[in-house]
């Protein structure tokens, strides 16, 4: 007779009389552990290496890290000056606000300075600047700027430029 009434189940207690795991048996639970153990291991290195790394993005820290040396740009060829992009016809007669407004994308500034100029991942903010700060920064390319090919941004379209950031400053 079988069942918790026969003689042979009086004094067992449940849980403590089991067989003992056949070796197959624990080496099916140690491969998910050791993996579940891996993951976690991997995890946390990386988020260590995260967390001590050095910011390598501009907008996230005011100045650079002293301690963090970059790597110098390679250039396989001499440097070409920026030629910029054409607008056309139709915004050439339009506004001197709408005109800045094309120069100021179509000539690689937004891609910098953000779309209204008040300073990007790498460039400053351009508000408030006239005609001749942008001229001197354009034809000489100081720190990041590059240097602008001659005839590629004329006095009038960064006088539209300029327009074009007053009037975005105060929107």
């Amino acid at each position: 007779m079988t069942g918790p009434s026969s003689a042979g189940d009086a004094g067992r207690r449940p849980g403590r009389d089991r067989r003992p795991q056949e070796p197959q048996a624990r080496a099916s639970r140690l491969i998910p552990r050791f993996f579940a153990l891996l993951v976690v291991f991997l995890g946390g290195t990386l988020l260590a290496i995260g967390a001590r790394s050095p910011y390598t993005h501009g907008n996230l820290m005011p100045d650079v890290d002293p301690r963090y040396t970059r790597t110098e740009q390679i250039s396989v060829g001499p440097s070409q000056p920026y030629e910029g992009g054409q607008v056309g016809a139709s915004v050439a007669s339009a506004d001197a606000v709408t005109r800045g407004a094309a120069y100021f994308v179509t000539k690689g500034c937004a891609g910098c300075h953000g779309l209204r100029g008040t300073g990007g991942v790498v460039g400053p903010d351009m508000a408030g600047q006239d005609a001749s700060y942008l001229r001197e920064f354009t034809r000489e390319g100081r720190t990041a700027m590059p240097v602008y090919a001659e005839g590629a941004l004329t006095d009038e379209q960064l006088g539209d430029i300029v327009t074009y950031l007053r009037a975005s400053s105060t929107q």
